[in-house]
């Protein structure tokens, strides 16, 4: 609302605005005619204005007619006493800002007229106030800064603040256009952040290049009345193409330096900016500046603890945050799925224990060196925990690493050294090995050609055929350790275990029964009849000696289905002691073995897994109860051919 006097005034309106004689009235007017509240205007929830009269005498009218109540209009006069005022609705359109070329306004600048913005110097003392038109203006200061620094007090979002800084700007003075500019912190380059016309709408609005390079320059303040005569701007073309009648420009600075420029202008005499005016502009950017710096550092930090907190999120390990007392305050994803399976424990929750630690002794041991613990939570997992204490506020974090397939990876690869050392192994002892079963092979076959009894024919056939087989092994040992390539034909699975159980049963004592159950129909496979040899036979050793009071070897062929594809099976089950659980986990390890000091390797399964698996293309599975039995189902893919 404006105030048609010598000396124009504008009063901003909130919710109510009381207008009277009184001094706490937010419009005054020192008038006898005028009650000490004399009149009202009130924001409708609609957001409009209302007038009230309110006095006891002299009535408040709006033109030439006196009203009790009167919804106000654009450009409605009220005249209060000898007092006019004209309603105005701040209807501002937003527009855009042409470029500024402010290299070119640095060689020709001719502004040689500047007013220091000191902020110590905005309100004079005492005995320099002589008028009443200073100490309402002095006192219009005052409130400015009072609501705006309300308004700042919020904690407004940037777009807020150069939204309200420059509102208050058009509701203090008579500026036609208006345009907050921002300084990069990095380039120093000014960008348009917001501008407002009160008259355009389309049409971008242009700046007078030379003023805003000489605010920048200088540090100051610029303000003129008739900015197309004043010979200070003798180098700005855009203020005569423009028709810029009166043009007030100020910098926001702070103590580390510039935040950006309010420029403001008005292509028509109705209201001619002065000094007074740019005290008062010079103000609110003051305050707008030191906001705008400090809202501008809180989003520079809060979208870098954003960047941190994403990181921490995307991480591929858990990490817990625990205060002072032990409290989890804060876990990323991966913590929040590990405390699931582990605890339970949400943010806020005390953490007590890791695995079996208590938490204190956990986080001791974890802030001096890794600390890995087997978790039986789900499924096991091997977890590696460090832990940093921060002294300064008590807090710690715990990062926690799933190792498990790392551990699983150096377990394999030092299982396949191990293999690697008995090749080495074997291949140096082959040849000896080699001779010894020729030489018994050679006397089998004497034996069998002097024999003069059948029974002893049959038996010196089996020593030469059990010397065959191990002269085989041998040779499957060598391939182990040298790598070499097993040769694989077309086989019945049938036929190669038949032939196996005949040798197995002769070596079995009589309380352990072999029974068969064969797939009259079953498809051949492509394999290395040797290597079927090898597995068939330590399966079935290890049979026997779960048996040792006697029991049955159940083993079994056939054509299955297995996970969508055609297999073929072949099952050795024993009623043996069977295998707890531990155990069962450990079986296929090398150099794992359950037998007493020098009765076992610890090879024997290894051995099988590898050949059945990696060089068979087969699977193997365990299957164990303690006190029943074991069974162990190899299964390979059909050949597709005839045997």
């Amino acid at each position: 609302m404006a105030i048609d006097q010598p000396v124009a005034r504008r009063f901003p309106l909130g919710e109510c605005a009381t207008i009277g004689r009184d001094a706490e009235c937010e419009v005054q007017v020192i008038d006898p005619m005028v009650s000490r509240r004399h009149a009202e205007i009130l924001q409708r929830d609609d957001g409009h204005y209302e007038l009230v009269h309110v006095g006891q005498s002299h009535g408040t009218f709006v033109g030439q007619e006196a009203v009790d109540r009167h919804l106000l209009r654009d450009g409605d006069e009220i005249i209060v006493g000898a007092a006019r005022f004209r309603f105005e609705e701040l209807a501002l359109n937003e527009v855009g800002v042409a470029a500024l070329d402010l290299e070119a306004a640095r060689k020709n600048t001719a502004v040689s007229f500047r007013i220091d913005l000191d902020p110590a110097k905005a309100f004079p003392p005492q005995e320099d106030v002589a008028d009443e038109r200073t100490i309402r203006r002095d006192y219009e200061k005052l409130r400015v800064a009072h609501e705006l620094s309300r308004f700042l007090g919020s904690a407004p979002r940037l777009d807020q603040l150069i939204e309200r800084t420059l509102l208050t700007a058009f509701e203090l003075l008579a500026a036609e256009r208006g345009v907050v500019l921002l300084s990069d912190p990095e380039t120093g380059r000014l960008d348009p952040a917001l501008a407002y016309s009160r008259t355009e709408a389309d049409a971008p609005m242009v700046l007078s290049a030379t003023v805003v390079q000489e605010v920048l320059h200088s540090g100051n303040g610029i303000v003129s009345a008739d900015a197309a005569s004043d010979d200070r701007f003798d180098g700005s073309q855009s203020i005569e193409r423009e028709g810029i009648h009166s043009i007030i420009c100020v910098p926001m600075r702070h103590a580390q330096g510039l935040v950006g420029i309010i420029y403001l202008d008005s292509k028509t005499s109705t209201y001619l900016f002065d000094a007074g005016d740019l005290d008062l502009l010079g103000a609110v950017a003051s305050q707008a500046a030191t906001t705008i710096q400090n809202v501008l550092l809180s989003e520079q930090l809060r979208e870098e603890s954003e960047r941190v907190e994403q990181l921490v999120r995307d991480l591929p390990d858990a990490v817990i945050l625990l205060d002072a007392e032990g409290r989890i305050a804060f876990l990323n994803p991966q913590a929040v799925h590990l405390l699931a399976c582990w605890t339970g424990a949400e943010v806020g929750d005390p953490l007590e224990t890791i695995g079996d630690l208590p938490i204190n002794e956990a986080v001791n041991q974890a802030a001096h060196s890794p600390l890995e613990l087997a978790m039986q939570a789900g499924d096991n997992r091997i977890l590696r925990i460090t832990a940093n204490n921060t002294a300064e506020s008590g807090e710690t974090v715990l990062v926690i690493r799933d190792v498990t397939y790392e551990r699983e990876r150096e377990r394999v690869l030092a299982d396949h050294e191990r293999m690697r050392v008995l090749g080495e192994f074997a291949w140096g002892i082959a040849h000896d090995f080699r001779n010894i079963i020729q030489i018994v092979d050679a006397q089998a076959d004497l034996i069998q050609g002097s024999a003069n009894s059948e029974d002893i024919g049959r038996r010196a056939e089996s020593i030469g055929r059990a010397a065959g087989r191990a002269m085989e092994l041998t040779r499957r040992l060598v391939l182990l350790g040298r790598g070499g390539v097993p040769e694989k034909v077309t086989v019945n699975l049938n036929e190669v275990a038949g032939r196996v159980l005949e040798f197995i049963e002769s070596q079995l004592p009589g309380n352990i029964k072999v029974k068969t159950a064969f797939a009259e129909d079953l498809e051949p496979i492509q394999a290395d009849p040797t290597q079927l040899e090898q597995v068939i036979v330590n399966l079935s050793m290890n049979a026997k000696d779960a048996m040792a009071g006697g029991g049955v070897l159940r083993v079994e062929t056939a054509n299955e289905e297995r996970d969508g594809a055609q297999r073929v099976v072949i099952r050795l089950a024993d009623t043996g002691t069977g295998m707890p659980e531990d155990v069962v986990k450990r079986a296929f390890e090398p150099f794992f073995t359950t037998k007493p000091e020098g009765e076992g390797s610890g090879l024997g399964l290894a051995l099988v897994r590898r050949m059945v698996e990696e060089e068979l293309g087969g699977t193997i599975e365990l299957a164990s109860t303690l006190g029943e039995g074991t069974t162990f189902t190899l299964s390979f893919p059909p050949s597709g051919a005839t045997v």
